[in-house]
C-alpha cells in the first residue's frame, strides 16, 4: 500500500508540474493572440484610411459651369 501511495503521490506531482507549465505557456499564448489582435486592427484602421484617401484621388466631377 506504501509503494502505491507513493507512486500516486509521484504521479500527482508530475501532473501538477505539468499544469503550471501549461497554464504559463497559455497565458503566453493569449498574450501573444491579444498582440496580434490589436497589431490587426492598427492595419485594417490603416488600410481604411489609405482606402479612403486613395479613392479622394479618383474623384471626376462633370457638368459643372
Amino acid at each position: 500500500m506504501s509503494d502505491q501511495y507513493k507512486e500516486m503521490k509521484k504521479h500527482l506531482h508530475a501532473t501538477d508540474e505539468e499544469v503550471k507549465t501549461l497554464h504559463i505557456e497559455n497565458q503566453d499564448l493569449k498574450d501573444h493572440v491579444r498582440k496580434l489582435e490589436a497589431e490587426s486592427g492598427k492595419m485594417q484602421e490603416d488600410i481604411n484610411n489609405l482606402e479612403q484617401y486613395g479613392r479622394r484621388e479618383c474623384l471626376e466631377f462633370r457638368g459643372l459651369s
